[in-house]
């Protein structure tokens, strides 16, 4: 079977490979990363549907990849030059460096390589989004939400979020937040407890702002997939770059809304609960809602806490 869904994810990625990375006047390409997203979530019949439905909006490139044959090698030359970037192009970049770095991990293939070469290119023509160098505080993380102040619905600029982001981290104070965090003993962990403060932050907003909330989320669990490509130096770069655009999406988008009813889970059926989530989510075809699936799961068997579970329900349901 793994052999057949490593097929299935090529020939599906082979179609894909020939759209830009952006369509419709700033908008990211979502579909390798969907895709690979639900390769992770081990739902190889919704490839093709998926792949055919993303395709009806994309715009082709003239665009040629060459993958490296040292694929490796090839993120630890580029990755640190790109980390102060996350927060780009609503943190996509990443994502798509991310989402094609897992996959040439679960496997080898040229396609693969390519795919890869791409999502790095993307990247790497974004425009970062304001944050530190590195942190350098005392202020633990949940302090640090507390304090933050909020954009009003009505300052909120019309057009993509990123334009949310940038005047979030305008705000007077927000940069200098950001800055005095702790830095983390253990990022990977440090990145599932960001993950978890996005999902918090997108249960109390959901129906709202939850579409910008989500994007928390998925960048948080991502980032820590190219932890091992990276010195310490740009892992903290990294770590620095991907709260402040967790930070900003909260100033921008969280309007600390009353939270719904939330989701009654039994014990020891959390993980066929998230799985009938996935199926919803590739079911519905929709790059967001597989993206968030997939990292909603992995978040919940990395912490054990329910809240991821909660946030994809009620997304879904939105």
């Amino acid at each position: 079977m793994r052999n057949t869904i490593n097929e299935l994810y090529d020939s599906e990625l082979e179609r894909l490979i020939v759209f830009g990375a952006e369509y419709g006047g700033g908008f990211s390409n979502h579909g390798p990363m969907a895709l690979e997203a639900l390769a992770s979530l081990e739902l190889p019949d919704a490839f093709a549907p998926y792949v055919t439905e993303v395709s009806k909006k994309l715009e082709l490139t003239e665009d040629v990849y060459i993958g490296r044959a040292d694929w490796q090698l090839q993120l630890q030359e580029e990755l640190p030059q790109i980390v102060y970037k996350a927060g780009s192009q609503a943190g996509h970049g990443l994502l798509r460096v991310a989402h094609a770095t897992r996959a040439l991990g679960r496997h080898e293939s040229e396609i693969r390589r390519r795919e890869l070469t791409a999502a790095l290119g993307y990247w790497s023509r974004g425009t970062a989004l304001k944050s530190p160098e590195a942190l350098s505080g005392t202020l633990e993380l949940s302090d640090l939400l507390a304090r933050l102040p909020r954009l009003d619905a009505a300052q909120r600029p019309d057009g993509l979020l990123v334009y949310g982001l940038r005047m979030a981290m305008d705000e007077p104070g927000v940069f200098d937040l950001v800055a005095s965090i702790r830095p983390a003993e253990d990022l990977p962990a440090a990145f599932d407890r960001l993950a978890l403060a996005a999902c918090a932050a997108q249960v109390r907003n959901t129906g709202l702002n939850n579409f910008a909330l989500l994007h928390g989320v998925t960048v948080s669990m991502m980032a820590a997939e190219l932890l091992p490509y990276l010195h310490e130096a740009a892992q903290r770069r990294l770590e620095s770059a991907v709260i402040g655009f967790v930070v900003a999406a909260v100033v921008a988008f969280d309007d600390n809304s009353v939270s719904p009813d939330l989701l009654k889970i039994e014990a020891g059926s959390e993980l066929d609960i998230l799985h009938e989530l996935a199926q919803k989510a590739a079911a519905g075809l929709n790059d967001h809602d597989i993206k968030f699936a997939d990292a909603c799961t992995r978040l919940y068997k990395r912490t054990g806490s329910s809240l991821p579970i909660q946030a994809l329900a009620l997304n879904l349901e939105a």
